[in-house]
C-alpha cells in the first residue's frame, strides 16, 4: 500500500483542516481501487476526460487506520512531507523508513 500511495497517491490537508488521501490510477486498475475501497473505506470516481479513476479517503477512522499500516513505510520525499502534516494534525509520531539493502528485495 505505501509503494502505491508513493507512486499514484498524495496526502492533502485542506485550508480548513481537513485531511484526505487520494490515489489515481488507470481505470484497468479499478479492482486494485476496489480492494482498498473495502479495507479502508472511501470513494472511487471516474476522472473527467481521462481514462483514469480517483480513489479518494476523508473519513478519520479510515485515514488513521490507513496512516498506522503504511507510517514507516513511505518512502518517496514528497508523501514523507505530506504524511508529516497529517501526522501532526492527528498528533501522531512519524516513521521514517529504514535503509534499503540487498535484502528488501
Amino acid at each position: 500500500m505505501a509503494g502505491l500511495i508513493d507512486g499514484d497517491g498524495s496526502f492533502l490537508l485542506s485550508k480548513k483542516g481537513y485531511a484526505s488521501l487520494e490515489i489515481t490510477m488507470d481505470i484497468r486498475d479499478e479492482h486494485a481501487l476496489q480492494r482498498i475501497k473495502i479495507v479502508y473505506g472511501g470513494s472511487i470516481k471516474l476522472r473527467s476526460g481521462a481514462q483514469a479513476l480517483r480513489y479518494r479517503l476523508h473519513h478519520k477512522s479510515g485515514l488513521l487506520t490507513l496512516i498506522n499500516h503504511v507510517n514507516g513505510e513511505i518512502r518517496n520525499p514528497h508523501r514523507l512531507i505530506q504524511l508529516k502534516k497529517i501526522c501532526e494534525k492527528y498528533q501522531l509520531d512519524l516513521k521514517y523508513p529504514g535503509k534499503l539493502t540487498k535484502n528488501n528485495g
